[in-house]
Protein backbone atom coordinates (compact mmCIF):
# COMPACT_ATOMS: atom_id res chain seq x y z
CA UNK A 1 0.00 0.00 0.00
CA UNK A 2 3.14 2.44 0.16
CA UNK A 3 1.93 5.42 -1.88
CA UNK A 4 -1.30 4.42 -2.85
CA UNK A 5 -4.27 6.79 -3.40
CA UNK A 6 -6.96 5.80 -0.19
CA UNK A 7 -8.86 3.31 -1.31
CA UNK A 8 -12.16 1.27 0.06
CA UNK A 9 -10.24 -0.47 2.76
CA UNK A 10 -9.41 2.79 5.37
CA UNK A 11 -12.99 4.01 6.33
CA UNK A 12 -13.13 7.69 5.57
CA UNK A 13 -13.32 9.69 9.35
CA UNK A 14 -14.56 12.79 10.66
CA UNK A 15 -10.54 13.32 10.45
CA UNK A 16 -10.49 13.99 6.74
CA UNK A 17 -11.97 17.51 5.45
CA UNK A 18 -11.82 18.24 2.25
CA UNK A 19 -10.96 16.50 -0.93
CA UNK A 20 -7.51 17.40 -1.32
CA UNK A 21 -6.40 13.57 -2.60
CA UNK A 22 -5.68 11.33 0.17
CA UNK A 23 -2.80 9.07 0.32
CA UNK A 24 -1.29 6.81 2.66
CA UNK A 25 1.62 4.28 2.87
CA UNK A 26 2.70 1.77 5.79
CA UNK A 27 4.07 2.48 8.87
CA UNK A 28 5.72 0.06 11.49
CA UNK A 29 4.72 1.82 14.88
CA UNK A 30 6.46 0.58 18.06
CA UNK A 31 5.20 -1.76 20.13
CA UNK A 32 3.81 -0.69 24.11
CA UNK A 33 1.48 1.82 22.75
CA UNK A 34 -2.31 2.10 21.48
CA UNK A 35 -2.46 4.96 19.03
CA UNK A 36 -5.68 6.01 18.06
CA UNK A 37 -7.17 7.42 14.69
CA UNK A 38 -6.37 10.69 13.84
CA UNK A 39 -2.77 9.99 16.00
CA UNK A 40 0.03 12.87 14.62
CA UNK A 41 2.86 10.59 14.06
CA UNK A 42 6.99 10.70 14.00
CA UNK A 43 9.69 8.67 13.55
CA UNK A 44 12.43 7.67 15.99
CA UNK A 45 15.74 8.73 14.18
CA UNK A 46 18.17 8.64 17.01
CA UNK A 47 19.52 6.14 19.50
CA UNK A 48 21.03 6.69 22.62
CA UNK A 49 24.80 9.31 22.47
CA UNK A 50 28.02 6.76 23.29
CA UNK A 51 30.93 9.21 24.87
CA UNK A 52 34.74 7.95 24.11
CA UNK A 53 38.21 9.45 24.28
CA UNK A 54 40.54 8.95 21.61
CA UNK A 55 43.26 6.50 22.62
CA UNK A 56 46.03 9.01 22.30
CA UNK A 57 44.58 11.89 24.09
CA UNK A 58 46.80 12.98 27.40
CA UNK A 59 44.58 14.46 29.23
CA UNK A 60 43.19 12.31 32.20
CA UNK A 61 39.77 13.66 32.29
CA UNK A 62 36.17 12.05 30.99
CA UNK A 63 33.22 13.34 29.30
CA UNK A 64 29.96 12.43 30.78
CA UNK A 65 26.37 12.56 28.88
CA UNK A 66 23.82 14.60 30.74
CA UNK A 67 20.66 12.82 31.91
CA UNK A 68 19.34 14.40 28.78
CA UNK A 69 22.03 14.06 26.11
CA UNK A 70 20.01 15.40 23.10
CA UNK A 71 19.11 18.36 21.71
CA UNK A 72 16.13 18.88 19.47
CA UNK A 73 18.68 19.95 16.79
CA UNK A 74 20.76 16.72 16.94
CA UNK A 75 22.01 14.77 14.39
CA UNK A 76 22.55 11.11 13.66
CA UNK A 77 26.34 10.62 13.26
CA UNK A 78 29.92 11.35 15.78
CA UNK A 79 29.92 15.02 17.29
CA UNK A 80 33.88 15.76 18.14
CA UNK A 81 35.32 17.91 20.89
CA UNK A 82 38.75 18.97 20.30
CA UNK A 83 40.59 20.28 22.99
CA UNK A 84 42.11 24.04 21.72
CA UNK A 85 43.33 25.68 24.71
CA UNK A 86 45.15 23.89 27.84
CA UNK A 87 44.74 25.08 30.57
CA UNK A 88 45.77 23.61 34.83
CA UNK A 89 42.79 21.78 35.95
CA UNK A 90 41.03 22.94 32.68
CA UNK A 91 40.77 23.89 29.34
CA UNK A 92 38.35 24.81 26.01
CA UNK A 93 37.09 22.27 23.79
CA UNK A 94 35.94 23.04 20.32
CA UNK A 95 32.67 20.96 19.33
CA UNK A 96 31.76 19.99 16.04
CA UNK A 97 28.16 18.50 14.84
CA UNK A 98 28.38 15.23 12.71
CA UNK A 99 27.48 17.82 9.39
CA UNK A 100 30.45 19.75 10.20
CA UNK A 101 29.36 22.95 11.92
CA UNK A 102 31.29 24.44 14.65
CA UNK A 103 28.90 24.78 17.61
CA UNK A 104 30.00 26.72 20.66
CA UNK A 105 33.19 26.01 22.84
CA UNK A 106 33.09 23.17 25.77
CA UNK A 107 34.74 24.47 29.23
CA UNK A 108 36.23 21.81 31.21
CA UNK A 109 34.21 21.90 34.34
CA UNK A 110 31.07 23.39 33.16
CA UNK A 111 28.12 21.65 32.29
CA UNK A 112 27.18 21.98 28.11
CA UNK A 113 24.06 22.47 27.10
CA UNK A 114 22.51 23.18 23.61
CA UNK A 115 20.52 22.28 20.74
CA UNK A 116 22.45 19.22 19.60
CA UNK A 117 24.25 17.37 22.93
CA UNK A 118 25.00 17.96 26.16
CA UNK A 119 27.83 16.76 28.47
CA UNK A 120 30.54 17.81 30.77
CA UNK A 121 34.28 17.29 30.02
CA UNK A 122 35.69 16.91 33.39
CA UNK A 123 39.42 17.57 34.98
CA UNK A 124 41.22 14.07 36.41
CA UNK A 125 44.80 13.35 36.72
CA UNK A 126 47.17 14.92 33.81
CA UNK A 127 45.66 18.28 32.19
CA UNK A 128 44.42 17.84 28.90
CA UNK A 129 46.69 18.88 26.18
CA UNK A 130 45.80 20.88 22.90
CA UNK A 131 44.08 18.14 20.28
CA UNK A 132 42.86 15.82 22.64
CA UNK A 133 39.46 14.46 21.07
CA UNK A 134 36.36 13.01 22.98
CA UNK A 135 33.65 11.39 20.22
CA UNK A 136 29.74 11.63 20.92
CA UNK A 137 28.14 8.98 18.60
CA UNK A 138 24.68 9.34 18.01
CA UNK A 139 23.42 6.19 16.03
CA UNK A 140 20.33 5.64 14.45
CA UNK A 141 17.07 4.84 15.80
CA UNK A 142 14.73 2.19 14.87
CA UNK A 143 12.91 4.12 12.21
CA UNK A 144 9.43 3.07 13.78
CA UNK A 145 6.73 5.46 14.44
CA UNK A 146 5.45 6.70 17.61
CA UNK A 147 2.82 9.90 18.58
CA UNK A 148 4.75 12.50 17.76
CA UNK A 149 5.14 14.75 21.11
CA UNK A 150 7.19 18.40 20.87
CA UNK A 151 9.08 17.67 23.32
CA UNK A 152 10.64 14.18 22.13
CA UNK A 153 14.62 14.74 21.18
CA UNK A 154 15.00 11.43 19.11
CA UNK A 155 13.37 12.80 15.46
CA UNK A 156 9.71 11.75 16.47
CA UNK A 157 9.21 16.02 17.23
CA UNK A 158 9.17 16.21 13.65
CA UNK A 159 5.66 15.11 12.27
CA UNK A 160 5.59 12.55 9.07
CA UNK A 161 1.65 11.60 8.85
CA UNK A 162 -1.68 11.13 10.31
CA UNK A 163 -3.02 7.60 11.22
CA UNK A 164 -5.35 6.39 9.15
CA UNK A 165 -6.68 3.51 11.47
CA UNK A 166 -6.64 3.40 15.15
CA UNK A 167 -3.45 0.67 15.51
CA UNK A 168 -2.90 -1.76 18.74
CA UNK A 169 0.66 -1.98 19.25
CA UNK A 170 0.98 -2.84 23.08
CA UNK A 171 2.30 -6.51 22.64
CA UNK A 172 4.27 -5.96 19.21
CA UNK A 173 5.18 -3.77 16.62
CA UNK A 174 2.01 -3.11 13.96
CA UNK A 175 1.91 -2.40 10.65
CA UNK A 176 -0.47 0.44 10.52
CA UNK A 177 -1.35 3.05 7.43
CA UNK A 178 -0.87 6.79 7.92
CA UNK A 179 -1.77 9.16 5.43
CA UNK A 180 0.70 11.70 4.03
CA UNK A 181 -1.46 13.92 1.68
CA UNK A 182 -4.99 15.14 2.56
CA UNK A 183 -6.96 17.85 4.35
CA UNK A 184 -8.03 17.17 7.92
CA UNK A 185 -9.78 19.07 10.43
CA UNK A 186 -7.36 19.55 13.54
CA UNK A 187 -10.01 19.93 16.02
CA UNK A 188 -10.49 15.88 15.51
CA UNK A 189 -6.75 14.88 16.34
CA UNK A 190 -5.63 13.65 19.37
CA UNK A 191 -3.47 16.58 20.00
CA UNK A 192 -3.94 16.54 24.25
CA UNK A 193 -1.08 16.32 26.23
CA UNK A 194 1.18 16.25 22.54
CA UNK A 195 2.53 20.24 22.71
CA UNK A 196 1.23 20.40 19.53
CA UNK A 197 -2.13 23.02 19.11
CA UNK A 198 -3.24 23.36 15.06
CA UNK A 199 -1.43 26.23 14.13
CA UNK A 200 2.26 25.31 15.59
CA UNK A 201 1.59 21.56 14.06
CA UNK A 202 0.54 22.83 10.15
CA UNK A 203 4.03 24.92 10.61
CA UNK A 204 5.58 21.44 11.59
CA UNK A 205 4.51 20.07 8.37
CA UNK A 206 6.01 22.77 6.41
CA UNK A 207 6.03 21.89 2.74
CA UNK A 208 4.56 18.35 2.50
CA UNK A 209 0.91 18.55 1.53
CA UNK A 210 -1.01 17.28 5.03
CA UNK A 211 -3.24 20.70 5.46
CA UNK A 212 -5.64 21.79 8.44
CA UNK A 213 -8.44 23.24 8.64
CA UNK A 214 -11.25 22.90 11.00
CA UNK A 215 -15.01 22.26 10.11
CA UNK A 216 -16.59 25.35 9.31
CA UNK A 217 -13.67 27.62 9.03
CA UNK A 218 -13.84 30.06 6.38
Amino acid sequence: MDGLTETATLTRSNIVNGDFPLVHKPFTILSGRSLLLGTVIGLVLLGAPVAAKDAGAAGGGTLTMAPTPLGAQAQQGVYRAVCIAAAVNGGTFAVFAPDGSRLADATVGEAYAGDHVNFTIADAGTDFAVGDLFTVTVPAGSGKAVQSLTAALDGSQRPVAILAEPVDATVEDVEGPGYVSGQFDPTELPLTDTGWTAATLAAAFGDKPVFLRASGAA
